[in-house]
């Protein structure tokens, strides 16, 4: 009686499918994708004279019961651009590491702030369409090799 339910339904044999999930390269290009929005709206707060709020979701366990849950605690990001005399450069930054857009570059040049916002949606734009995989790789090569000596 107990396998009546069971006896109804279809058993198969199936794997999931390798298009469903995301490659190794598309998590790093989220990944920096969500880093420098945070870039934009950092700068765009400061253009606005205003003190923006980076919040983070994390699970906490109570020590007493075991329970987990989630709470919201404020983010501090720092920022990916600096002034250098009346301009500004920005470097894009990959974890701790600093992406080389060719060899010995590592900064982008900006007239202002408010093109500091401009060149971040670039960078952006860029990112996404995969034309900072190759930098992006190699750093997170230096990332994994770093990791695996310790």
């Amino acid at each position: 009686m107990a396998n009546s339910n069971l006896s109804e339904l279809k058993f198969v044999v199936a794997e999931k499918p390798q298009s469903a999930t995301m490659s190794p390269a598309e998590r790093r290009r989220l990944a920096l994708v969500a880093r420098i929005d945070e870039q934009i709206a950092l700068a765009t707060a400061q253009l606005e004279d205003r003190r923006p709020e980076f919040t983070r979701t994390k699970t906490v366990v109570n020590k007493e019961t075991g329970q987990k849950s989630k709470v919201t605690a404020s983010k501090n990001v720092r920022a990916w651009y600096w002034p250098q005399g009346s301009k500004y450069v920005v470097s894009i930054k990959y974890g701790l590491h600093i992406l080389q857009f060719a060899k010995g570059t590592n900064a982008i040049e900006c007239p202002s702030l408010k093109g500091v916002v401009t060149t971040l949606q670039t960078i952006k734009t860029a990112v996404a369409a995969g034309e900072l995989d190759a930098a992006i790789t190699a750093v997170a090569a230096k990332r994994e090799k770093k990791s695996n000596a310790k």
